[in-house]
């Protein structure tokens, strides 16, 4: 399959952000509001996997004893079809599960796949004038990043040479328990937009979820403080997302530079984070799989297939619709991604990618 668009990220004109998610709240949350997904029980990413294989009447076999439990899965007692260790399977070698989480090395490959992806760069912490000067080339606001196994942290919406030097110094100062050739920073173009994973096994998108910031709509009565309090205690209500925003309803009004009995008008959307919001930040997850345009999926499917040995694989993409690739570009890879997310939506329909996988595993299925 061949995407439909090419050309760097930077070139692309993107509409503001915030007006984006709105649009999408308005049009695709907003009629979902009311049908909240209370799942009473949930199986972890393994679990999923192993009932999937279970499932294919695959043979389980536990195997060494390492720090992520392995598993060897065979049709019967002399062939072996593939395994399973940690949240990777054997549909993902090592050497693309690598190249995947080297951000150099992923652009390197969707670019000579000439599939659209986010611009950047990677620094050492002692580089910070040539990211200065890059930052400067890039000419739009930038992420600045710290991505490794044992630390992740980031800077967003970075639009001044001071606000990037104030946060090289923070996320420097972070990455000083690194190894000293691992004092990364990852430099990248701030492209706010819509925030879509996609679950790639083949040729196919099996799953597909938008990750949504909390947020509030007016009804011209209610303070927002209240709102604001409502909101937090839903999302917390569903124990299988992620933790709880940390931060009281008062902080978070505060950090948006509003008055807490201020009234939102009738119908006044107001985004409680930036967007998108990252991994670690609570968010709604809403399934879009059903409306996801063709072009979309083909640029999911062909962001997999830029990386050889790969063919499962979940695919972050930046889009400003979920009807249209166009001004889209492709964010990260990630072949361990965690199904849970896929499988219990906190609105839309439940997808099955563990069951695509075994069935992509086994001969003849």
């Amino acid at each position: 399959m061949t995407s439909a668009a090419a050309s760097p990220a930077e070139d692309r004109p993107v509409r503001d952000g915030r007006a984006l998610v709105e649009d999408f709240v308005r049009t695709v949350a907003e009629p979902k509001r009311g049908n909240l997904n209370q799942w009473s029980s949930t199986k972890n990413h393994t679990k999923l996997l192993l009932d999937s294989a279970r499932r294919q009447k695959l043979g389980i076999k536990k195997i060494g004893y390492t720090r992520a439990t392995m598993y060897s899965l065979s049709a019967n007692s002399t062939t072996t079809v593939g395994g399973i260790y940690g949240k990777l399977t054997t549909l993902a070698s090592h050497q693309a599960y690598q190249t995947t989480r080297s951000p150099n090395l992923r652009r390197g490959c969707l670019a000579a796949s000439g599939v659209p992806h986010l611009a950047g760069k990677s620094f050492h912490v002692t580089q910070e004038t040539a990211a200065q000067a890059y930052f400067q080339q890039l000419g739009s606001p930038v992420t600045l990043s710290i991505s490794t196994p044992k630390l992740r942290s980031e800077e967003h919406n970075l639009r001044t040479a001071r606000e990037l030097s104030q946060a090289w110094q923070v996320l420097a100062e972070k990455s000083s328990s690194l190894p000293t050739l691992k004092q990364q920073i990852e430099v990248e173009a701030h492209y706010p937009a819509l925030l879509l994973r996609a679950y790639v096994v083949g040729e196919d998108v099996v799953a597909a979820i938008v990750r949504l910031p909390l947020y509030v709509r007016g009804d011209g009565q209610t303070p927002l403080l209240d709102l604001v309090e409502a909101e937090l205690a839903r999302y917390a209500s569903c124990q299988y997302l992620n933790p709880a925003e940390e931060r009281t309803a008062g902080q978070i009004i505060e950090s948006l530079n509003l008055h807490p009995e201020s009234v939102l008008r009738q119908g006044e959307i107001h985004l409680l984070a930036d967007t998108p919001p990252s991994r670690e930040t609570p968010a709604w997850t809403f399934d879009v799989l059903d409306i996801v345009s063709e072009d979309l999926q083909a640029l999911a499917v062909d962001a997999m297939w830029a990386f050889p040995g790969l063919s499962a694989t979940a695919v972050d993409i930046l889009t400003p619709s979920v009807n249209s690739a166009e001004g889209s570009v492709v964010a990260t890879l990630d072949p361990a991604a965690d199904l849970e997310p896929f499988r219990y939506p906190a609105f839309g329909t439940q997808r099955f990618p563990n069951r695509a996988i075994m069935e992509r595993m086994t001969p003849n299925s």
